[in-house]
């Protein structure tokens, strides 16, 4: 069901709070799929008031469109931080940490993400990645398992920047992917998952 009036969201800024969110290494654990006992990357939810506060400011400035999507009552889930690593060559094309190309298909496809960027971010750091609307059918044909990590003859946009940049994504209708950083490199990001309200999936966001 589309409940609102476009199932597609893909918006990016930049918000100086961010710069108060930072990765906190003692509470991270292993993430995803292990690949003979060892893991490439970890991750924690973050429930504090402070970190909430400052996605509650991003969804503030785009509140109406993010309405458009999926609807006025709207559910968060709790906000979460990743760090991802190099994967060896061997086994870059399994599903180790959603490092291929997938949709999140979770009640349905009309859920959106909120991604920051915790630390300044370039293309060695194996930044997140997704196909734009427009290329979005191409890139399907392509994508229908999850197994692939290029997309051919399809330009796929990067997360790239400063700390404090940010990208909010449907990521239910949208291919996208966790990159892989090089040898020596790793990245860190925040994310929180918005819903709409019929799923019951996390609190109802209030922006008073």
């Amino acid at each position: 069901m589309n409940v609102g009036k476009s199932p597609w969201l893909c918006l990016q800024g930049s918000n100086s709070n961010i710069n108060n969110l930072n990765y906190n290494f003692v509470l991270e654990e292993p993430r995803g799929r292990s690949h003979n006992g060892e893991f490439y990357s970890y991750g924690y939810t973050d429930k504090t008031f402070e970190t909430k506060l400052i996605f509650s400011s991003i969804i503030c400035n785009h509140i109406d469109d993010i309405k458009k999507v999926i609807g006025p009552d709207f559910l968060l889930a709790d906000p979460t931080f990743w760090r991802t690593t190099f994967i060896p060559g061997d086994i870059q094309s399994f599903d180790i940490y959603s490092q291929v190309f997938h949709q999140d298909s979770v009640v349905d496809n009309f859920n959106i993400q909120i991604f920051v960027l915790l630390h300044d971010v370039d293309s060695s750091q194996g930044p997140f990645q997704w196909v734009e609307k427009k290329y979005h059918r191409q890139a399907f044909a392509q994508c229908r398992n999850r197994e692939k990590i290029i997309i051919n003859d399809v330009p796929v946009s990067n997360l790239v920047g400063q700390k404090g940049d940010y990208l909010i994504l449907s990521t239910g209708q949208t291919l996208h992917r966790d990159g892989i950083p090089n040898y020596g490199k790793e990245r860190l990001l925040a994310s929180i998952a918005l819903f709409p309200s019929y799923t019951n999936i996390g609190k109802l966001f209030e922006d008073h």
